[in-house]
């Protein structure tokens, strides 16, 4: 050392790291630092100094899609009575130390069923390893409002990954009839191109349309469905899917009036017969009186 009233610093290269600390400070938005300094015996504090944590990214919004039990998409499909079809509500998850600075507190993704859908089974799953993440316990139905809620318990938060990873809702259902007529007509009329209404905002586009036109639209159900996902007490509803259920048209009844042949070409074919035996009989009786 000189000891010409030179100035030594002690230079500390370090990264932000939050996933464990708990302190205060860090609650407050800010690290907060003081060192000590030494010197023949004499300990000094140094000024503190503070440095504000950048807030956690907002999640990213929640996504939704229906499909059939074979996995097909039929967002804007017909549907039947007793068809057997899945929501899909997909929620993607921050990177830990990189766009989200702790653990998440809280996760739920609330399902309000349309009322013509019973729902039959639900779960979630990690879609980076396609393994089912929930609990029995992680998830309830509420029979008076129809809906799947998944709740996510302090096992599920510290076991996610958050590496960026995916979390799907699935909600197995029937199609069921429950009398859920929808005033939005205007979506029935051509969903293959964009519609707007002063009293409604819905809109579809002629890029989701998955079916070019829906004609009789008298007594067409709309089975539409929004999620709603929350992390860290951050909810965002989901896009919106729908469906169109059609009242059943029974078979016209056959009828077989007086000596019609309820079989067309059977009775063709019977009356060719026919005429070929009452050809051969005269040619024969011809012969006869010669």
């Amino acid at each position: 050392m000189a000891l010409k009233g030179e100035t030594y610093r002690l230079v500390i290269k370090a990264k932000v790291d939050l996933s464990n600390d708990t302190s205060d400070s860090v609650d407050s938005g800010e690290i907060e630092n003081i060192a000590n300094s030494i010197v023949s015996g004499q300990s000094q504090s140094t000024n503190q100094v503070q440095n504000p944590v950048d807030g956690d990214e907002i999640p990213a919004k929640p996504t939704k899609s229906v499909t059939d039990k074979n996995g097909k998409d039929i967002n804007k499909q017909d549907v039947k009575l007793g068809d057997e079809i899945e929501y899909h509500i997909d929620q993607k998850v921050g990177v830990l130390n990189q766009s989200i600075s702790k653990r998440y507190t809280e996760f739920s993704i609330t399902d309000p069923l349309p009322d013509n859908i019973a729902h039959t089974k639900a779960y979630v799953i990690n879609k980076a390893n396609g393994k089912t993440a929930s609990e029995e316990s992680d998830l309830s139905f509420d029979e008076n409002s129809n809906t799947v809620l998944f709740t996510a318990s302090d096992s599920f938060l510290k076991n996610m990954d958050l590496n960026g990873e995916t979390y799907e809702l699935v909600v197995e259902g029937k199609v069921v009839a429950k009398n859920a007529k929808t005033d939005d007509q205007d979506l029935l009329t051509d969903p293959s191109t964009d519609k707007k209404d002063s009293t409604n905002s819905s809109t579809t586009s002629a890029s989701d349309t998955k079916q070019d036109e829906v004609t009789d639209t008298s007594d067409v159900t709309v089975i539409r469905d929004v999620a709603t996902s929350s992390l860290n007490n951050n909810p965002q509803d989901t896009n919106e899917v729908l469906n169109y259920l059609r009242p059943e048209t029974p078979k016209d009844e056959e009828t077989t009036p007086g000596n019609v042949d309820s079989n067309p070409a059977e009775s063709t074919s019977k009356m060719a017969q026919t005429g070929n035996k009452g050809f051969i009989k005269s040619i024969l009786h011809i012969l006869n009186l010669i």
